[in-house]
């Protein structure tokens, strides 16, 4: 059920953000507190600045109250992309509750690539 308004947070400004290529260990770039009951459902990537080799994974997920375990709804690898190539990010629909934590993490492992990016997250408040 869908009780309300369509939204969309950008991660980053029109710069970008850098997703280093090698993580010794899962580090997070991105951490927002959910104010309202919403669903997220959508995410768009946009490397600004792509490479030539498999770059770093990124993860979208959900930390209930801010206080667990970061549980996965999205993966993105960003690949071989040409600068300004923009994806959609295969997720499934996740409720959070008011407090929630929405992260974006880079997973851990070795990639060639240093891509400079951009994310979109969809969504709507209420439940799904």
């Amino acid at each position: 059920m869908y009780d309300g308004d369509r939204g969309y947070i950008p991660l980053a400004d029109a710069t970008g953000f850098s997703v280093a290529g090698t993580q010794a260990a899962i580090s997070e770039q991105f951490r927002i507190r959910i104010p309202r009951t919403m669903v997220v459902d959508e995410v768009s990537i946009v490397a600004l600045t792509g490479g030539t080799a498999a770059g770093p994974n990124l993860v979208f997920g959900k930390s209930i109250a801010g206080t667990g375990t970061v549980a996965g709804f999205g993966t993105h690898n960003f690949g071989t992309s040409a600068n300004n190539t923009g994806a959609a990010v295969t997720v499934s629909a996740t409720t959070f509750a008011a407090g929630d934590h929405l992260v974006c993490q880079i997973a851990a492992g070795t990639a060639a690539s240093t891509p400079k990016a951009q994310a979109l997250i969809g969504f709507h408040f209420g439940v799904s």
